[in-house]
Parts: C-alpha cells; sequence; structure tokens
C-alpha cells in the first residue's frame, strides 16, 4: 500500500522553516481553531507558508461542546477563519472533549454536515481508539466521513489500530514526538494511507459550472442570426418541395407499372385462349381421320 507521510502543527511548534519542511513530508495539518472564537496564533502563518511552498495541507478545529457550543456555531467560525477554500485542501473535526453535555455523535454530525453543506466537503473526523471503540459512529460513518485514527504504535510501518465500527481508517497518528526537519520542535506525526491525490481527493473539489449559452447583444449579430434562421426555413421548404415531387414521381411510375402489368396479364390470357383453341382444332382434325380410316379409307 502506497503511504504519505506528514505532521499536524500548532502554534506550539513555532515557526516553521516551510522550505526546509517541504523537503521532509508529504503533507501538513494545521491547527485553524478551536470552540468559538479562537485561533490559533500560527495558523495564518502556517497557512500561507504551505500554499507557498506548493505542499497539500489540511485544517483542523478543536471541539469544545464541553463549552456548551453547538456545533453549527464551531463549523461556521472554523469556515471563517479558513477563508475561500483552495482545491484539494482537507478539512478536520479534532474531537477529544473531556466531556460533552450533548450526544457526541450527534453534535459530531451536525458538525461534519454543517461543513459538508456549506463548503461541499466531507471532513475527516479525529478519535482516539477509545472514543472511537466507545461511541456508535454509524450515522458519522454512514455519511461518509473518513477515519483519521490516534494509535501511538511509535512506528508509522505500524498501524495496528482498533477502530471500533469503522471500515477502515484514512490516516493514523502513529506519534506524538516526531523530529522532522524544518519543524523547530517535536511534532505528531501521521501516515496517510494512500498517496497525495487520494489524500486531496478527501479535500475540496471546485464544483463544476455548466457553460452559459451566450446570448447575443450586438444588433448586428441578432440581424445576422435572424438571416440564417430565414435560409434555413427556405432550405427545409424546398427540401419539403422535392420531396413531394419525388414522392408524386414515384407515384405515377407505380401506376404504370401497375397497367403495365394488367396488360400483360391480359395477353397472357388471349395467348392462353388462342392455345387452347388450337388445341381443340388439332383434336377434332385427329377425330376426322380416324372416322375416315374406318370406313375403309
Amino acid at each position: 500500500m502506497t503511504k504519505s507521510l506528514g505532521n499536524d502543527i500548532s502554534k506550539y511548534q513555532g515557526d516553521v522553516n516551510f522550505d526546509v519542511y517541504k523537503d521532509n513530508a508529504n503533507f501538513v495539518i494545521a491547527k485553524a481553531t478551536e470552540g468559538n472564537g479562537y485561533t490559533d496564533g500560527k495558523f495564518s502563518r502556517n497557512q500561507s507558508e504551505a500554499r507557498r511552498v506548493g505542499l497539500p495541507i489540511g485544517y483542523y478545529h478543536f471541539a469544545r461542546p464541553d463549552l456548551g457550543n453547538t456545533p453549527e456555531a464551531e463549523a461556521a467560525y472554523f469556515l471563517k477563519v479558513v477563508g475561500s477554500p483552495v482545491e484539494g485542501e482537507v478539512y478536520v473535526l479534532d474531537y477529544e472533549p473531556a466531556s460533552n453535555p450533548n450526544d457526541a455523535v450527534v453534535w459530531c454530525k451536525a458538525f461534519l454536515d454543517y461543513v459538508y453543506a456549506t463548503i461541499g466537503v466531507k471532513p475527516l473526523i479525529y478519535l482516539n481508539q477509545s472514543q472511537a471503540k466507545g461511541f456508535d459512529w454509524q450515522p458519522v460513518i454512514d455519511g461518509g466521513y473518513g477515519l483519521w485514527i490516534a494509535a501511538y504504535t511509535f512506528d508509522p510501518n505500524n498501524n495496528a489500530a482498533e477502530i471500533g465500527k469503522w471500515p477502515f481508517a484514512a490516516m493514523q497518528q502513529w506519534t506524538n514526538n516526531q523530529t522532522v526537519p524544518g519543524i523547530p520542535v517535536v511534532a505528531d506525526g501521521n501516515v496517510f494511507f494512500g498517496d497525495i491525490a487520494t489524500f486531496k481527493k478527501y479535500g475540496y473539489k471546485k464544483p463544476v459550472e455548466p457553460t452559459p449559452t451566450p446570448t447575443p447583444t450586438d444588433p448586428t449579430e441578432v440581424e445576422q442570426l435572424k438571416t440564417e434562421i430565414e435560409q434555413l426555413k427556405e432550405q427545409v421548404k424546398q427540401s419539403n418541395t422535392e420531396s413531394a415531387t419525388a414522392l408524386s414521381r414515384a407515384e405515377k411510375a407505380e401506376a404504370t407499372v401497375k397497367t403495365q402489368a394488367t396488360e400483360i396479364i391480359e395477353k397472357d390470357k388471349k395467348i392462353e385462349q388462342i392455345n387452347k383453341g388450337i388445341k381443340q382444332f388439332k383434336e377434332s382434325v385427329e377425330q376426322v381421320f380416324d372416322l375416315y380410316e374406318k370406313l375403309g379409307g
């Protein structure tokens, strides 16, 4: 299986040197927001620098339902801070609160659904193994939202993780203590199960807009179109006339053939009658000769 390696970072990693870091990672996921009102101190820099060097990036929101926030309010704040979505950029709900006065699955799905309905991206959800097993995430799974599992095996190739009812994990956080060139301090290490093209498929996709039909506004173009339409009408009319003429000729030819066929049939009948008369005459002559011989000829 193809794997891609990257890190998740926040203000605690300081000023990342992205010119160095881009050569030592396949992607990065930056903390954007927390709750309803907090923006990570290094988010703006991390976002602009990752985009500058062309490093695939994702954004995560740290959920705080324990503060009484609604999922819709937190999702709206998250999207506002991230700004206009860019092709291939991934969105994540980081769910690890100490408590939640609401149903955890219902809260998370409402957050995820809000993001999807607003920008058309189905975010990943980050869970530890205890959370993945401790709740019935089937509504989230059925909604098509992927899993980022925290399972510290301290080896990106050791991907054993307990993920509950999830069919598979899209990504694993395999360590919280990785040293990577370009990052001043240790960082969380992640392995994505797929290539970067697949990573970006989890991200934003620009809607395909239908090509508008041009409407001519220039009077000259309008008159030209009218002329072309009239020419087409005349061609259709002429074609219809030629078709009618050809049909008439065909009908006349058919009538002529029928007449000739009738005449031939009548001639055949007359010939048959003549042949029948000749046959009868021959039979009469033969009878006369027979009688003549019987009389002693």
